[in-house]
């Protein structure tokens, strides 16, 4: 008896589920790996038709949440990142730092001098020019790096 109704029950809960369809994570090679609805893409992944996956399988048509921000100091320096984060030459950092911080966003950084005998001199990548403020809105992954005297 306890059979026939485990059996009934699996019988109904069948007829009853429909896994959702997820674009970029079901890895194809053909046609004949994706559901129904979906194609497999040059990319190798099975998505809807008209959706891009990026080479980690995630849908290239989303922008991420996030991104990192790399900083690299030449020489000694800090810089500052949204008034919150400090990367500095000196310490475990040695100017080599990565934040992640919301993609699409305005970010501020700031190149600050530890010594007197150390001014900022310039942006050499990220950021152009010797003023030591600098704006960016980063839709991507980006290196921002400083060069002191």
């Amino acid at each position: 008896m306890e059979l026939l109704s485990r059996l009934v029950l699996a019988v109904v809960l069948t007829g009853c589920y429909t896994p959702d369809l997820r674009d970029c994570v079901v890895k194809c090679t053909a046609q004949t790996g994706c559901a129904d609805g979906e194609a497999c893409g040059a990319d190798g992944f099975c998505a809807a038709p008209g959706v891009t996956c990026n080479s980690e399988g995630a849908d290239a048509s989303v922008p991420p949440a996030t991104v990192s921000i790399h900083i690299m100091i030449m020489s000694k320096g800090n810089v500052i990142l949204n008034n919150t984060m400090t990367c500095s030459s000196d310490g475990v950092q040695n100017g080599n730092c990565t934040y992640n911080v919301p993609a699409h966003q305005a970010a501020t950084v700031f190149a600050m001098a530890e010594q007197l005998s150390h001014p900022f001199m310039m942006w050499t990548a990220g950021c152009s020019g010797a003023l030591p403020q600098c704006n960016v809105t980063p839709t991507a992954n980006m290196t921002i790096s400083a060069m002191f005297k």
